[in-house]
């Protein structure tokens, strides 16, 4: 096996060639300098493709979805008024159905009003 190049050298042949790879125009050129990067580093090529092109994902980044709908103390109402309902699936929890629920427990509990306006 081959001996790799270090961490703090990858980095710095890895600036260098992504200068190249980007002035390179043409597939036959690219993949000429990917197989060249490929064999120093030891990378796989798809991998490599990202590094080169700067797309590697970023350790710190915020977590992917949706933002959440409800805030916490509203999803434990919402819970509780689920439980109260007899815990209907997703085509049974209409929101015509919770809405009523809502109410009722509302009227038992005195929940929030706001809380019903959102449905």
């Amino acid at each position: 096996m081959e001996p790799r190049l270090m961490k703090k050298s990858i980095e710095d042949y890895t600036k260098m060639m992504r200068g190249r790879y980007a002035r390179c125009t043409g597939k036959a050129a690219r993949s000429v300098l990917l197989d060249e990067y490929c064999e120093n580093t030891g990378f796989e090529r798809k991998y490599a493709i990202k590094v080169l092109r700067q797309q590697r994902r970023k350790s710190g980044r915020k977590a992917r979805g949706a933002t959440p709908r409800y805030r916490p103390e509203d999803l434990k109402i919402l819970k509780e008024v689920w439980f109260c309902a007899g815990q209907p699936w997703g085509k049974r929890l209409s929101r015509t159905m919770l809405k009523t629920c809502m109410k009722s427990w509302q009227r038992r509990w005195r929940a929030p009003q706001k809380l019903c306006q959102m449905l």
